[in-house]
């Protein structure tokens, strides 16, 4: 009314109670949609630590797994290859040969199934690095050349003369390939020839794009067969798997390989009508310029008998050499193939009697195992580098091939790399390293410890040093010659010139002299010969570095 007061009222009533419902029933339907978006997500969470758990755990098993099947592989391959140079009746070759095929293939097997592993966790890596094509080529051939010739085939490969040869890029992995497509063409090839095949498809300044053919006469591939080929796991059928073996891993990873080159592979082939396999790499060109070779066809030739000692034409070093390695076949492996590259060495079984041998004798050069009880390699690298003073050159010798395992290595302090089965070829090169960087430091090392024993201020009785090591070693090196096959003189003549290097820092001669003087009699005179003639050649470079400082010293 007037007044504001209120007088009536009209009212509605509504049966909310549905609604109150519907809007009760949408909210738990909410809470429990973010309930189970909760627990999803923690189950993948788990799922997903889980996984990479799993991972990592394949991951140390594939470690695990290559240190334990290389630790005795090391064994059958080392000693079956020392054993085929020994002399042996034809049957006893042929079994020898046999368990060194065998032990070649299950390596095979290792190393491809850590391949793929790597591969599929993203984590294998390429190499850039100078190499020589043409090198590569005649490796492969020279890995293969046995296998074929004991089928009776032949065995070719081509280089295109306009091919540039001087590449840069993991020659190791092209080599790989290589030895993958032309070994297979070899297995599934019962006669007639393999042919390697290579061409360079166009070129800038910077990069080459090669085009490699690997053809054959052998059984072919159907068309259906083809489209799984390069396939992880597959095989052309079952019956080729079980006559000829394989895990059809092998052209899974060339594939992937190639494509990290940036290139490309592909087959053509017919059943019963032979196969070509082809592929594409992209690669940079070294840049002080472009080698072609020749136009020529590379032939395989055997390395059977002609590993040479050292360096070409320089000295065999070093001879003081420890081998550490806790397994006692391995350790006798390592042992042969250091006499037959002409080095003699000790040996102890863990980083504890490294160290302990190390205060005794200044060795040159370590083999060192990293996987070793009581002390391992690395922690006993470290520990050898920490003490500074002169240092040995330490090569790491392990079962482990995952990825990262040769930068540990090198992280450590470690100068080299070779994984077990250990090569002959491979230790030659270590110790080819080994030798040359001791050349380099000749000139330093003499110099250095002449001045600590006569001291800065002396030059008159450096020059009188200098001039009486020069003088009074060539008679010595000629009774050395002399005494050769009479190894009690010998031994009495190679301590004297050794103790003269002592004094002079001429490390790598007094390294040969103390072989020399350690050489037994049964080591012949064949191998004192070697080494009287590698101590004579090292003596030229000591007297080259004294030369070069003797007008500096006349002139104070």
């Amino acid at each position: 009314d007037e007044q504001g007061q209120i007088v009536q009222w009209v009212g509605t009533c509504t049966d909310i109670d549905d609604a109150k419902r519907s809007k009760e029933t949408l909210q738990a339907a909410n809470d429990e949609l973010g309930l189970r978006v909760v627990e999803r997500t923690s189950e993948l969470h788990a799922a997903k630590e889980a996984a990479e758990a799993a991972n990592r755990a394949k991951s140390e098993f594939l470690a695990n797994m290559s240190h334990e099947i290389r630790t005795p592989m090391n064994g059958v391959i080392g000693m079956t290859s020392l054993l085929l140079d020994t002399p042996l009746t034809e049957q006893q070759h042929e079994f020898a040969e046999t368990i060194q095929f065998s032990g070649e293939a299950l390596l095979t097997i290792v190393n491809n199934i850590l391949d793929y592993s790597k591969i599929e966790a993203g984590k294998l890596e390429l190499e850039i690095v100078d190499f020589d094509l043409a090198h590569v080529v005649r490796g492969t051939l020279e890995l293969l050349e046995r296998t074929a010739k004991s089928k009776g085939l032949e065995l070719r490969a081509f280089i295109d003369p306009d091919t540039p040869t001087e590449l840069r890029g993991d020659g190791g992995r092209l080599r790989q390939v290589l030895i993958n497509l032309i070994g297979n063409a070899i297995k599934f090839t019962p006669r007639g020839e393999v042919k390697l095949h290579i061409s360079v498809d166009r070129q800038t300044k910077e990069k080459a794009f090669l085009f490699f053919r690997i053809t054959d006469t052998g059984i072919g591939i159907t068309l259906e067969a083809q489209a799984r080929l390069f396939q992880a796991f597959a095989q052309a059928d079952s019956s080729t798997t079980r006559r000829y073996g394989g895990t059809g891993l092998g052209l899974a990873i060339c594939k992937q390989l190639v494509e990290k080159m940036h290139g490309d592979i592909g087959v053509e082939s017919a059943a019963g009508a032979g196969s070509t396999f082809w592929f594409t790499v992209e690669l940079p060109i070294q840049s002080k310029g472009v080698a072609r070779i020749a136009p020529q066809e590379t032939k395989a030739v055997s390395l059977r008998g002609k590993v040479e000692l050292g360096n070409d034409g320089g000295p065999v070093w070093p001879q003081r050499i420890l081998i550490a390695e806790d397994n006692a076949v391995n350790q006798r492996v390592a042992t042969a193939q250091l006499k037959k590259l002409g080095y003699a060495a000790d040996s102890v079984a863990n980083g504890l009697e490294v160290l302990e041998a190390l205060g005794r004798i200044p060795y040159d050069i370590i083999l060192m195992d990293c996987q070793m009880p009581e002390l391992d390699g690395y922690e006993t690298t470290r520990q050898v580098r920490n003490k500074g003073g002169r240092q040995p050159y330490i090569i790491a010798m392990t079962a482990s091939a995952m990825q990262g395992d040769r930068e540990l290595c090198l992280a450590t302090g470690m100068d080299h790399y070779i994984s077990k089965p250990m090569r002959i070829a491979d230790l030659k090169s270590a110790l080819d390293e080994a030798a040359s960087l001791a050349g380099e430091s000749i000139d330093v090392g003499v110099l250095a410890n002449l001045r600590e024993l006569t001291g800065e201020d002396s030059p008159e009785i450096l020059l009188e040093l200098i001039e009486l090591f020069s003088a009074s070693t060539p008679p010595l090196l000629s009774q050395a010659r002399e005494a050769l096959g009479n190894p009690s003189d010998l031994a009495v003549i190679a301590h004297t010139i050794k103790g003269s290097c002592s004094n002079f820092g001429a490390r790598a001669m007094e390294a040969l002299c103390f072989q020399l003087e350690q050489l037994d009699g049964d080591g012949g005179s064949a191998a004192a010969e070697k080494l009287v003639a590698a101590i004579e050649r090292e003596f030229l470079n000591v007297c080259a570095a004294l030369d070069s400082h003797r007008p500096a010293q006349r002139g104070k």
